[in-house]
């Protein structure tokens, strides 16, 4: 939850204030965006690797929060340093990147491989995660919007110092659950009579400013993505040849959702910055005479998980698990609804080009029941379907799959950006039609993405049918239970 509170109450104020203060064009501010939550996400690869072959989950975590706070007070000084501005943002990538896939694994390890509850717990941890989000949207877009930019963004890091002290006061709670592999060897020097543990602290500061360097230069900064997705799936497939046939097509059906995770994400993390300027210039924020500002508005993301939550939790259970292939479809279908919602507010908007609340509130909360069908489930089966000894690993993954989702902003930034101010173009009425074109051609690419899935999910079942024909021979080489629950029967 204090992470989160971190996160997003640094996110709510980024691409707002980057166009506001610097003057940042739309697509630098983009670009920058785009390449700090890729950044974030690509972490927990490395984060989990980290996690698997020395420090634990819980270290990682932990030292995951205090890079994060570090780079808080770099944020805190962005008013009077663009330097620091960079810098605070690296930091905050980084330790985002490092606790990210870390804490879901935690919790994943307190689940046996057949636990029926392992979906809701993480539905659960789901509406806590969301829970940090409100609050942080809530709280840290008003204090910067009353009382100035630093306030704000002193704020969330105040929220991430929190969660550390939490953590370290209550760490009996863990059980030793997500302890380093083998502790003592991670205690003994090992070069220049540095431990391992402290040369993965000094490494941490290092790339922190790696990181903000490529901030820094993030509108030339996309091809070093690619290179990174080569070598990781280069990678990927090295360990892939080493597996048995189960965990093959195990690892073959993440990949297949992987895609589909990809496209979805990639809309909804316009929420941060496309859809954040739309609703500052386009959008009637006035509500019942109080002025709501935009950054406030990126708090009905997560409220809409908080209060819907429990309320889609309980009706898939109802459902039953045999229908997750159909759930994670629903998912697809809901961005398809949100993005509908935004271009007929776009249709009925008034004549000074101002869209009604209204289509905002209905467009975030139907992406939220979306991302409650398909977030959730992809966690589960990150923590449930991946090798046991690469757990880590392929939760990270899952979140460098979300680094290239936050990519597509660069390129929706191409033909949904409004030029500046200095380019002679204010009114809301020209604002209005570039979203609202490009709203549209957003909703058709989602329906064709919907029914693509929906055709292959016979192959997904197919999958599911072949594992368990081979499951007997994969149980006595491992001698572990059912790892095939979670889609296709119980």
């Amino acid at each position: 939850m204090w992470e989160r509170f971190s996160y997003y109450g640094m996110r709510v104020l980024l691409v707002i204030f980057m166009t506001s203060v610097y003057g940042f064009s739309d697509p630098k501010a983009y670009a920058i965006y785009s390449i700090y939550a890729a950044l974030s996400y690509a972490g927990p690869v490395l984060g989990g690797l980290l996690a698997d072959r020395l420090m634990g989950f819980q270290k990682m975590v932990i030292l995951g929060g205090i890079v994060s706070c570090m780079g808080h007070i770099g944020m805190a000084c962005s008013e009077i340093s663009e330097t620091m501005f960079y810098v605070g943002l690296g930091f905050i990538a980084f330790g985002s990147g490092m606790f990210k896939g870390n804490i879901s694994n935690l919790l994943g390890s307190y689940y046996s491989e057949n636990d029926p509850k392992r979906s809701s717990g993480f539905t659960i941890f789901y509406i806590g995660v969301n829970l940090g989000g409100f609050l942080s949207s809530v709280l840290c877009g008003y204090i910067a919007y009353l009382y100035g930019w630093h306030y704000g963004f002193s704020l969330a890091g105040i929220g991430m110092l929190l969660g550390i002290v939490v953590l370290l006061r209550f760490r009996d709670i863990l059980e030793g659950k997500g302890l380093p592999p083998k502790p003592k060897a991670l205690k003994k020097s090992w070069i220049m009579g540095l431990s391992k543990e402290a040369i993965v602290w000094i490494g941490s500061i290092v790339l922190s400013l790696v990181c903000a360097f490529i901030l820094r230069r993030s509108e030339s900064m996309t091809p070093l993505f690619v290179v990174m997705g080569l070598i990781t799936l280069a990678y990927v497939i090295y360990e892939f040849s080493k597996q048995s046939s189960v965990d093959r097509q195990n690892i073959l059906l993440l990949g297949l959702l992987t895609v589909f995770f990809v496209c979805f994400f990639a809309l909804e993390m316009q929420l941060g910055s496309l859809i954040a300027l739309f609703t500052e210039r386009n959008v009637d924020s006035v509500i019942f005479g109080f002025t709501v500002p935009s950054s406030v508005s990126q708090s009905m993301n997560p409220l809409s998980i908080i209060l819907l939550g429990a309320l889609v939790n309980q009706l898939w259970i109802k459902i039953g698990e045999k229908y997750n292939a159909i759930r994670f479809g629903a998912g697809l279908i809901m961005i398809s609804l949100s993005f509908l919602s935004l271009y007929i507010g776009c249709l009925n908007a008034t004549g000074t080009g101002l869209v009604q609340y209204g289509y905002l509130v209905l467009a975030v909360f139907t992406m939220g029941i979306g991302e409650l069908c398909m977030a959730p489930l992809m966690l589960s089966l990150c923590t449930l379907l991946a090798p046991k000894k690469l757990k880590g690993f392929f939760m990270g993954i899952s979140m460098l799959s979300l680094a290239f989702a936050n990519l597509a902003g660069i390129l929706i930034a191409k033909f949904m950006s409004v030029p500046t101010v200095s380019e002679g173009i204010t009114s809301p009425l020209v604002s209005l039609n570039i979203y609202q074109e490009g709203f549209f051609k957003i909703m058709i690419f989602t329906i064709i993405l919907s029914a693509v899935y929906y055709l292959i999910v016979p192959f997904i079942n197919k999958i599911i049918t072949k594992n368990k024909y081979k499951e007997n021979e994969y149980k006595q080489q491992n001698n572990i239970g059912d790892r095939l629950v979670p889609i296709g029967r119980k």
